[in-house]
Formats: structure tokens, sequence, C-alpha cells
């Protein structure tokens, strides 16, 4: 006869959210022991305690996870006496032997820190699929051995957890994608938040393209608005009349989606104010009337290339800038920290939280508390796309 020697109780804030292991001492059946796990902001198991609070063994780990065991008091132990398996990340590790950590899809071999295996989603978003974490360890975790996220929990940061694998959504949006197509797609991975909007719409994207491209790199801030409600209230009317013409890259018709910019109006000291497209109107295209004023001995520049070089505390073209696209489910909006980062996924309230923290204050050339110089924001819209809107490298911008 079948008995459980383990039973688990786990949390709700996040998957690998261990918060009770009960065990069954002799195998009968019976749970007579019970630890609670004490984890760390990577949901590393550091510690557990019994019921009383005393802390019964500790652990430290390797760069990729490599297991330390400890008593309670800090002496290191060859093992966990009482075999305890949820450890680094939150994974579970296989011990005595192979000594790797069970990861969903795939197995982590810490001694040497790669996987075991190809990654199964394939060329998604890295070209090394054994890598874990893209070599950042110390920050990023990947708990269903798919695809890694930086997970930081600093204060006023506003990172976090993905509320589904977009990587396999994103796979599925792209298969139908020929070759060519699909290359300058991926290309955008690595610009960060702009480039996953542009991943999401199907807007390619040449390898030599600069940043802050005019025309077929980026997405078109062309219909723009000061609430949400009416970006949705123009969504449903351009999906309604079927105003993105032609299909998406994945081969379904293109549809209007609605992207949220939040940046800082201003370029290199001087204050703009982006203005309507009508006396008193409520679309802006900020492409065209960003409000930067025209300065003497100075080349116009493209709404792009100004929140990307311009805004407090940037240097070295360090963007001030975020942008995010509002997924299908209608409530997750799909962003990133900076370039080369991996993707996070935000609430609608997220969203709001990171602009109030990041429009703090009254001096743009002071960052918020808490924020890397550079991050301050004043202005925010939410713009209408359409998916794919550049047909054969035509750029093919709705109408307002």
């Amino acid at each position: 006869m079948l008995v459980h020697q383990f039973q688990f109780v786990w949390g709700l804030r996040y998957i690998d959210d261990l918060v009770i292991r009960d065990r069954s001492t002799a195998n009968n059946g019976t749970m007579n022991e019970r630890r609670y796990a004490m984890q760390d902001g990577n949901w590393n198991t550091i510690a557990i305690c019994d019921s009383t609070g005393s802390v019964g063994e500790r652990y430290a780990y390797s760069a990729y996870g490599a297991p330390v065991f400890m008593t309670g008091a800090g002496t290191v132990q060859t093992s966990s006496p009482i075999g305890f398996e949820t450890l680094y990340a939150g994974y579970r590790w296989d011990n005595p032997a192979p000594q790797m950590y069970y990861v969903r899809n795939r197995f982590l071999l810490p001694q040497v820190g790669t996987w075991n295996k190809r990654d199964p989603l394939g060329y998604v978003l890295a070209l090394n699929l054994m890598q874990y974490g893209r070599s950042r360890s110390v920050g990023a975790i990947d708990p269903f051995g798919l695809l890694d996220e930086i997970w930081r929990q600093r204060e006023g940061k506003g990172d976090t957890m993905p509320k589904k694998l977009w990587g396999e959504r994103l796979e599925k949006r792209l298969s139908d994608c020929n070759a060519a197509a699909r290359k300058n797609v991926e290309f955008q991975a690595s610009r960060g938040c702009i480039g996953y909007s542009c991943l999401e719409l199907g807007i390619p994207r040449k390898q030599e393209d600069p940043f802050f491209i005019n025309g077929p790199s980026n997405l078109s801030a062309t219909i723009c608005f000061k609430s949400l409600e009416k970006a949705r209230e123009k969504q449903v009317e351009m999906n309604k009349s079927r105003e993105c013409k032609g299909k998406s890259c994945a081969g379904g018709d293109a549809k209007a989606r609605i992207v949220e910019l939040q940046f800082a109006s201003v370029d290199h000291g001087v204050k703009f104010i982006p203005q309507p497209s009508t006396p008193n109107g409520e679309i802006y295209n900020l492409e065209e009337n960003s409000g930067l004023p025209k300065l003497p001995n100075r080349t116009p520049v493209n709404f792009w290339e100004i929140v990307h070089c311009g805004g407090p505390g940037v240097s070295n073209g360090f963007g001030n800038f975020d942008v995010a696209i509002l997924l299908e489910d209608d409530c997750t909006w799909l962003h990133a920290h900076a370039a080369n980062y991996p993707p996070k996924l935000s609430t609608g309230e997220e969203m709001n939280a990171q602009y109030i923290r990041c429009s703090g204050g009254s001096d743009p050339g002071e960052a918020p508390q808490g924020e890397e110089p550079g991050f301050w924001f004043d202005a925010r819209f939410w713009c209408v796309v359409c998916e794919t809107p550049y047909a054969n490298g035509a750029p093919e911008v709705p109408k307002i």
C-alpha cells in the first residue's frame, strides 16, 4: 500500500513560494514533523525552523545553486539530516545523486552552471540554449526551465514576476513567420521595453538599425491619448472597421493594440509639451507634434530620439522612458527594466504605481528615491498601434 511521506503547503506570492513541509518520519503516512521554509528575495531557502521558531538548518549556495548545508548554529554538514529538498530558487534538489535541480521542463546542473539539455522553446530570446539565467544567476531565476526572469526585490524598482509564460506565447505568435521576417523581428529583443513591444507587434528590425531610427524599427506613436479609456475606445473602433490592414506575423488579421508610453518631457534640459493634433483635441501625434521647441542651430529630431537620448541624468544614450504593450488578456502589460533585460509582466495597478513613483519630486534632475539616475517620468500616453504596420518595408501608418 502506498503512503504519503511528505505534504507541502505553497503560498500565493509565487509558484515556488514554500510555506510548510510536513514529513512522516516513520514512512507510515502520519505527518509528525513540520518545518517552515524561510526564503530570500530570489526564493532561495536559506533556513528552516520548527513550530517554536527554532532554526534547525541553514543553507548557502554557490552562484549556480550548489548547496552548502549547515546546522542551525551555522556548522557545515555534508547533507540535510531531514532531507530538505526545496532549496536554490525554490527548485527541487535531487540528492545524493545525481545532485541537480528538477525545474519542471529541465534539470539545472549547479556544478557547471548550465541546463542538462537545450531550451525546448528554441531561439526565442537567446542564442545559447543551455545557458542558465543569461549567466546572471545572482539576479535571475527560471521556475519553468524555459525563460529566465530578472527578479530584484529592490525598494522602488517595481519589478514583478511573470503572470504567465510569455516565451511560449511568443513562439506561437512567430511560428508562421518566414525565416527572414522572423529573424528581423527577433532582433528587437535586445532593445528592452520598446523591443518587446515591437516583437509582440511583429515589427522587424535590421541588426544595424540605430535605436531611435525613424521608420520601420519603431512602433508608430501617431494615435495617442492621455487616457487609457479613450485609447480603448479607439482600439475597438479601429478593429471594428478593420483599419489595420494585412496580416500579422503569425498569419492572422492584423489588429489594433494598445501601447503605454511613460517618459520625461525634457530634451537635453529643454522642456517640451506634446500638443494635440487638433485644437482642443484628444488625439496626439507624438511623432509629428512632440512639442519640442525649434532651437537655433539645432537639427530637428524625431520623437523616439527625444525620449531615448533626452531626459534628466541621461548620458551615453541611456533612455529615460518605458514602453509597455497590453496583451490580449486586457490586464497584463509587457515591458522591461532596460535594454538587454528579460521581459517583465505587470498589472495595470503596477504600471500606475511605477509612474507615480517615477514622477515623484519637482526637479527633473533628481531621480526619485530608489531609482537609477535618469528614471524620472512626467508624461504618460496610451497609443493605438497596428500589428505589423510596416508592409514590405514601406510605412503604413494608421489614419487618425
